[in-house]
């Protein structure tokens, strides 16, 4: 009976640690039907775009218009960081991949961990860190703001003011994404169910 207990908890337990469905949009400066601005490219090496978290939530992913101008798609890092206080780029939370779409202007999705929580109200910094040459970046057709253009090493950012931003949305969980659990513990599961399974053969016998 004890045997089933505990195989009954694990397994309560790894229910409970599934990924959380996407619970808010943290920030977008989509329009409707997540259109954007056609006719505006921004794109170089190290641009990163301030905003404001709209919902607190973990970060679970981001969906922006990033398209490779030529044949083949192209994977580039993207960099999610504090706000310094004072409009400017503070403390590196997260490094991401994103792959880029080919030749036609949709957005794509870059996974995020899951596990670094954003508060409403608080400024973010979104940056492509130096994409490659011949990768588009649509703006927003709406949205205008603050965007740093990061100069190198020992120069740092220059920023700039009202201007039209890049366009993306973030997406959020209400929970941390869970630890997976490693191979040794389903295996122990598995040996749980097994001697439960042997102990009732033997209360039956």
């Amino acid at each position: 009976m004890m045997t089933f207990r505990i195989f009954g908890l694990l397994v309560a337990g790894l229910i409970a640690s599934s990924p959380a469905a996407n619970a808010a949009v943290i920030y977008s400066n989509l329009g409707a039907s997540d259109s954007f601005n056609l006719g505006s490219v921004r794109m170089g090496p190290g641009y990163a775009y301030q905003f404001t978290a709209g919902a607190t939530a973990y970060a679970t992913s981001v969906d922006a218009p990033i398209v490779a101008d030529g044949a083949s798609a192209v994977t580039v890092t993207m960099r999610l960081y504090s706000d310094s206080g004072s409009n400017a780029v503070g403390t590196l939370l997260e490094t991401f991949q994103l792959t880029s779409d080919v030749a036609t202007a949709n957005l794509v999705t870059a996974s995020m961990s899951g596990s670094t929580l954003l508060t409403s109200g608080n400024k973010y910094w979104l940056e492509v860190a130096a994409p490659p040459s011949g990768l588009s970046w649509y703006n927003s057709g709406t949205a205008f703001g603050t965007y740093g253009f990061f100069n190198g090493e020992g120069y740092g950012y220059s920023y700039y003011y009202d201007q039209q931003i890049a366009a993306f949305r973030i997406n959020g969980g209400s929970a941390p994404a869970p630890v997976p659990l490693p191979a040794a513990a389903w295996l122990m599961l598995s040996g749980l169910g097994g001697l439960g399974f042997i102990g009732r053969r033997r209360k039956a016998g």
